[in-house]
């Protein structure tokens, strides 16, 4: 993370005060949490980037915005990490996860994909 903004309430300093809550009481080996962290770290650079005008901050933009897209990945494998250890822990309790009759691509053995 950038440095931090100073308290003026604007959208930026709001999501870098979320962010930081989170960071200060969560557990980030849990993969919601880290798609959490991810999300608002996305938020804050897409802010971050909102503010800097294209004529004069060209290079920052570009690269706060390449920040957020990185960041937008990693909750997109987070948050999928999350969805099949859910799965996975509700299915070991017997509980039915809503998935009846549905098969992912990745659950099937590799000889079911290739033909």
């Amino acid at each position: 993370m950038t440095a931090t903004v100073p308290r003026n309430d604007s959208p930026a300093t709001l999501v870098e005060e979320a962010l930081d809550a989170l960071l200060t009481t969560a557990e980030r080996r849990d993969p919601l949490v880290e798609a959490q962290v991810a999300v608002l770290e996305a938020g804050l650079m897409l802010t971050r980037a909102g503010a800097v005008t294209p004529s004069s901050g060209r290079h920052d933009r570009v690269q706060l915005l390449r920040e957020a897209l990185g960041s937008v990945r990693a909750a997109v494998m987070a948050t999928g990490v999350a969805v099949a250890r859910s799965n996975d822990a509700a299915r070991t309790a017997g509980v039915d996860t809503g998935q009846a009759g549905h098969v992912r691509e990745w659950d099937q053995p590799p000889s079911a994909m290739c033909g």
